[in-house]
């Protein structure tokens, strides 16, 4: 009853200066890479920036949507010497949602039976998610049939859903009579209102330390590692 899956990311080292960019009404992106003169060190920066603010006007309900997306990543090598390496992996991304409601009308039912409902909002909704990776690590072959890794990590997440919409609608019965105006009312059925509230706050810290070994002997491969993990974790409303 339970799917699970790996994935092994593994991260371009450049040999020679690159860069691209690209731009659409949906975001823009762009990256660069190079690598210094003695090819010690090598770097990997790119930089991402969405917003489906076009695609959400034909949501159900009409308002002011206003999402967007930015992060950050870079890679860093830097070559102490043939057999020691230093990787810097740093990564940092911020989700911002923004919605204000309009006031609305539909109509709906059957030709004997039609009706009409508007609806008034007051309020709106802001949501923030903010989050950042950090990873260090020493690469260490002492020979070929030896390799070491040590890795230092930190995580933290901050999120935070806070809304007040006060929603009130009218229900009302359309004059579907000969000669009658089209959308007349001519009764009303209903009146009620709903108020969504929430002040949901998360924060989560994680710090980690690994070591990672590889030993190969002909045909035989020896793999060993230890981990250990610190996580704080937090959530009020």
């Amino acid at each position: 009853d339970k799917m699970s899956s790996v994935l092994d990311i593994k991260y371009k080292k450049p040999t020679e200066f690159g860069a691209s960019i690209m731009a659409s009404l949906l975001g823009a992106n762009a990256h660069v890479e190079g690598t210094s003169k003695n090819h010690l060190f090598r770097y990997n920066v790119g930089l991402r920036y969405k917003t489906s603010k076009y695609l959400l006007t034909s949501m159900d309900v009409s308002g002011h949507y206003d999402p967007s997306y930015i992060d950050a990543q870079t890679f860093l090598i830097y070559n102490v010497t043939e057999k020691l390496e230093l990787n810097f992996l740093g990564n940092f991304s911020s989700n911002k949602y923004k919605y204000i409601p309009l006031d609305g009308e539909t109509s709906f039912g059957t030709v004997s039976d039609a009706l009409k409902i508007r609806t008034y909002f007051e309020g709106q909704e802001v949501d923030r998610f903010n989050s950042g990776t950090a990873a260090f690590s020493v690469n260490y072959t002492p020979s070929n049939n030896l390799s070491l890794k040590f890795i230092a990590s930190g995580y933290y997440t901050n999120e935070e859903e806070t809304y007040d919409i006060l929603a009130q609608y009218y229900l009302n019965e359309i004059d579907q009579q000969l000669g009658a105006t089209t959308g007349d009312s001519v009764s009303n059925i209903g009146v009620g209102s709903f108020l969504d509230h929430a002040r949901n706050y998360y924060d989560g810290f994680v710090v980690s330390a690994k070591h990672i070994g590889t030993f190969l002997k002909g045909e035989n491969k020896l793999d060993w590692g230890v981990q250990t993990n610190y996580e704080n974790y937090s959530y009020h409303v």
